[in-house]
């Protein structure tokens, strides 16, 4: 109980919001923002009237909850980046054969990738900026080569600068490239398309427990109150839980690297 009342206190004491420094209030101006105590004001009397296991249950679900939604997007990013990258190369690649310059096969490549929505904007914005340094000049493929969060890009800017330096043939090692994200793209494919039975398995053995907890309070067991009311009841409560959402974190972790999209 005194870690949660210590913590909510350190919620009411916490420095101010990165936006009122950013952004002060302007004078005259009313504020319709909520305060800040407001917020850990609402959330003291959880500390007394729900029991430290109920809450500890319901962090761990919240924490899990946002751990699934957060990975999820950036796999997710990751794929559509993958997928946009393997499509850059195939345009540029194709442009190259036909006696284009790098510096028109990238502008060309901007151009088609603006009129896909599916296409990330960092994407678009890092092929933009290495668009228009190549249009002035050496120097665009260092541009692609530092791209953060963007690995397939500064391989492919890393090749540009090396077929610079000592004359490579560009469009084979891009087509080579390709290959290799076209195969990662198949395989991953593959892999989720295989692994869809023990995902749905997974959640399924998720629901498992609150859908027992259901059927018991419907033939009169009151499951609820038990788990619910502290003591032996609430350590079973969060012992369930704690189990529940680290087999359902595990499970995620497995089913990614078999498909090999952990980071």
């Amino acid at each position: 109980m005194i870690p949660l009342i210590l913590l909510a206190a350190a919620c009411l004491l916490g420095p101010p919001a990165p936006g009122s420094r950013i952004h002060p209030a302007v004078p005259g101006r009313p504020n319709r923002r909520l305060p800040r105590i407001v917020f850990p004001l609402t959330g003291i009397p959880l500390v007394f009237l729900v029991p430290p296991t109920v809450l500890l249950s319901g962090v761990a679900v919240a924490g899990t909850c946002a751990w699934w939604i957060r990975d999820a997007r950036r796999h997710r990013h990751a794929a559509c980046v993958a997928d946009a990258t393997a499509d850059i190369l195939g345009r540029i690649v194709a442009d190259l054969h036909a006696g284009a310059s790098m510096a028109g096969a990238v502008q060309s490549a901007v151009a088609s990738q603006r009129e896909n929505a599916a296409t990330p904007v960092s994407v678009i914005d890092t092929l933009q900026t290495a668009a228009r340094r190549a249009a002035d000049g050496p120097g665009a493929a260092l541009i692609l080569a530092e791209a953060h969060g963007l690995p397939d890009l500064a391989a492919m800017g890393r090749l540009w600068h090396l077929s610079e330096r000592h004359g490579i043939p560009l469009a084979t090692v891009l087509e080579q490239a390709q290959r290799r994200i076209d195969a990662r793209i198949r395989h991953r494919n593959r892999t989720r398309a295989a692994l869809q039975g023990p995902q749905a398995s997974a959640v399924i053995l998720t629901l498992l427990p609150p859908v027992g907890m259901l059927m018991g309070a419907l033939l009169g067991a009151e499951p609820l109150a038990v788990l619910t009311g502290g003591g032996v009841g609430g350590l079973l409560l969060l012992g369930g839980v704690l189990l529940t959402c680290a087999g359902l974190v595990i499970s995620r972790i497995i089913v990614l690297r078999a498909a090999g999209d952990a980071a």
